[in-house]
C-alpha cells in the first residue's frame, strides 16, 4: 500500500486506478481526479518540496 500524494488515501500500488511518473518516481492515485491535480502541479505534492513546510490539509474529493 502507498499513500495518494493528493488526498492522503491509502492506495494499492498494484491496483491503482491512476498513476503518474514525476522525476523518475511513480505515484499512485485513488482516482483520475487526484491524478489530474497532481499532473497540473506535481511539485506541490512531492516529498522534496514539502520538507520544512507544514503538512498541507487533506484534499476533499468525491470518488466516482
Amino acid at each position: 500500500m502507498t499513500k495518494d500524494p493528493v488526498c492522503g488515501m491509502q492506495v494499492d500500488e498494484n491496483k491503482a486506478p491512476a498513476t503518474s511518473t514525476y522525476q523518475g518516481k511513480k505515484y499512485s492515485f485513488c482516482g483520475q481526479e487526484c491524478k489530474n491535480k497532481f499532473d497540473q502541479q506535481p511539485q506541490n505534492y512531492t516529498q522534496s518540496t514539502q520538507q520544512g513546510k507544514q503538512q498541507r490539509p487533506q484534499q476533499e474529493h468525491s470518488l466516482r
